[in-house]
């Protein structure tokens, strides 16, 4: 039995590993914090499972009237239980640590404006203080009357996403971030990625409707694919997958999908861009913490930081740990950052991965630069600099810097063609 056992840890740690950081060994965590030392706790998950943003065109067997919500980008039934259970998972982690009720003060969560994630967050958070009472979302939720009250009370903060540089995924807020992607699809990496891949995206391109010119299907636009076959596949109860979708078909599908997502964080100005806002929040919060002497500490403190947003977030925060991870964030999974204090290690960061949507375990990453226990101080000295806008009109000026009216960046040569023609045009004026 004990051999097993060890057999099964080695083959999860060998998986595990394909996932993360070449060089990075992720650890099998205890289901239990260390609530002894623990201060702090914030917590960044991507939504449940939702309905696709849109319909495959060659699909006529799933339209969007098939699907439940019949609502582009909403989350499902099957959302809600994910959420649920990941709330139930952190109760049963935290416990001890977090309040038993709910309480605002204590437990605070930031969501992006979108409807998806802000039912991900009230179904998660039920599960966190009303897990114990109800096995399922379906049968919290059958309690209806109570429970919708109860699902209100949870209060969150939201920014509309034109003005979120927190946790949006930057597209609306700041006008870089698709430049900068972007770059990336010119670069002679992506490209060979495409090159070695052309069979099979000409064959994606001819089956999935999208248009002439999306055969072959771009790169880039893998996700229209992934987007429609995944929740599909994620309901065989009312759904069938095209008969061109076949096991391998979608494993290729997943693989490419992951592979193009893996150059969204290939630079630093794209993740400082992104997540370089929410990670100095981190940081500051963290650094806040520390510095309460534990006599002035009140009943009512903050304890957890909730993060209700998207894959490009999770992702975006692995990233800035320096965890480049090879498979994108699936649904319902979750960073969490935990700030210890203790007499001998002073105050100290671990980082743990739930890096599936039904995982019971847990995963403790290495944080790049910083070997446990992995000091504050260290950890914000190696990152700040880096990743984090020193302001908000810092971060606002790097979202302009150099993007014209179309959301191009102009090249050195563009600049000294635009400004020849500008010193023309005022000579001819004057």
């Amino acid at each position: 039995m004990r051999h097993s056992r060890l057999l099964l840890l080695f083959t999860l740690s060998a998986l595990s590993q394909q996932q993360y950081a070449q060089g990075s060994i992720p650890k099998l965590a205890d289901p239990k914090a260390s609530t002894s030392s623990l201060k702090f706790l914030h917590v960044v998950w991507r939504h449940g499972d939702r309905t696709p943003s849109r319909a495959l065109p060659s699909d006529t067997a799933n339209p969007i009237t098939s699907w439940d919500p019949p609502i582009a980008s909403q989350l499902t039934h099957l959302g809600a239980e994910q959420h649920f259970r990941l709330g139930q998972f952190i109760r049963l982690r935290y416990d001890g640590f977090l309040p038993a009720e709910y309480s605002f003060d204590q437990v605070k969560v930031r969501r992006t404006d979108y409807n998806r994630t802000l039912w991900s967050a009230r179904c998660d958070m039920a599960g966190m203080f009303y897990g114990g009472k109800y096995k399922s979302f379906g049968e919290f939720s059958r309690k209806w009357n109570e429970s919708g009250a109860l699902l209100e009370a949870f209060k969150m903060d939201m920014v509309p996403k034109e003005e979120d540089l927190l946790l949006s995924d930057a597209y609306e807020a700041c006008p870089r971030v698709p430049v900068e992607e972007k770059a990336q699809y010119n670069t002679s990496e992506f490209m060979a990625v495409e090159k070695n891949n052309s069979h099979f995206l000409h064959f994606l391109g001819e089956k999935a409707g999208l248009g002439a010119d999306k055969i072959p299907l771009p790169l880039k636009d893998m996700y229209r694919v992934m987007d429609h076959l995944t929740y599909v596949s994620n309901h065989p109860e009312r759904h069938h997958l095209p008969e061109w979708v076949t096991p391998k078909v979608l494993e290729e599908v997943r693989r490419l999908y992951n592979e193009k997502n893996w150059f969204e964080y290939n630079t630093q100005t794209a993740t400082r861009l992104q997540v370089g806002k929410l990670f100095g929040e981190i940081l500051d919060r963290m650094q806040a913490v520390s510095a309460v002497n534990e006599t002035n500490r009140t009943k009512k403190q903050q304890l957890m930081q909730i993060y209700s947003a998207h894959d490009v977030t999770v992702e975006g925060v692995l990233v800035a740990m320096g965890q480049h991870t090879r498979i994108y964030p699936r649904y319902a999974t979750a960073v969490l950052i935990e700030l210890h204090k203790d007499s001998d290690k002073g105050d100290y960061v671990r980082l743990f991965h739930r890096n599936d949507t039904y995982a019971t375990d847990l995963w403790e990453l290495e944080i790049a630069g910083c070997p446990a226990p992995c000091r504050l101080a260290t950890l914000d000295g190696l990152t700040r600099n880096k990743l984090v806008p020193a302001s908000k009109k810092e971060l606002n000026s790097e979202c302009k810097a150099g993007v014209n009216g179309v959301g191009r960046i102009f090249s050195g040569q563009q600049w000294i063609v635009t400004g020849v023609a500008l010193v023309f045009l005022m000579a001819l004026v004057l």
